[in-house]
């Protein structure tokens, strides 16, 4: 794929088709966060979205084949991941007032002149953590993932290619999604590992009329 050869600063303004499906089931998964305060909730799903963008373009990127899932499921990890940090710590900073960092020999805060920079590094170690948490899980939690985010299959269509019942497949794929967020610090997402919202079935689409 020609985007895999070359990556500006910024995300174009046509993702590829499979980082716009990342980004479009990270919101999903994070549509029932409450807007931070101060946050309207349409400018709440405006600035998820342009989390989701950026996080899932910094994900391409830092892709490789070696993670063991394709780059649609870790890119949609990872923009999940970018919401939810970036939730949290809008909320933890109106909770209480945070002191700038001291340096301890001068004394005097420090100052971060290039935010920008700043901005990259997190997203770059974001990424180095939904890794490190995926290369944690084994090589079945890994291809169960795999087929739930990468190709959007339901706990019935994975377990007819297994070969196993529903309530098996629902039993491992929960306890793979458990383990991910422990290690990624953050909450299951409501309708992970359960029937999907409406819009969010396989590929994007809604399910047949009638």
């Amino acid at each position: 794929m020609n985007d895999t050869l070359h990556f500006p600063d910024e995300p174009p303004h046509d993702l590829p088709p499979d980082l716009q499906q990342a980004v479009r089931r990270a919101l999903a998964a994070t549509h029932c966060l409450r807007p931070p305060p101060c946050y309207a909730p349409t400018y709440w799903r405006e600035e998820r979205e342009a989390i989701a963008n950026y996080a899932v373009w910094r994900a391409a990127q830092a892709y490789h084949t070696e993670i063991g899932i394709s780059r649609e499921a870790f890119a949609q990890i990872c923009a999940f991941r970018a919401i939810y940090g970036e939730w949290q710590r809008l909320w933890e900073r109106d909770k209480a007032v945070v002191a700038m960092p001291v340096d301890e020999e001068t004394g005097e805060a420090v100052e971060f002149e290039d935010e920008e920079a700043l901005e990259a590094i997190g997203e770059h170690l974001l990424c180095g953590q939904v890794r490190e948490a995926l290369e944690r899980l084994t090589a079945e939690e890994r291809q169960l993932l795999e087929w739930y985010f990468g190709e959007g299959l339901s706990e019935r269509e994975i377990a007819k290619r297994v070969g196993c019942s529903q309530k098996t497949v629902h039993k491992r794929l929960q306890s793979a999604l458990r383990r991910l967020c422990e290690r990624l610090g953050v909450a299951v997402p409501p309708y992970w590992g359960k029937k999907r919202p409406k819009g969010q079935q396989k590929g994007g689409k809604r399910g047949k009329k009638g």
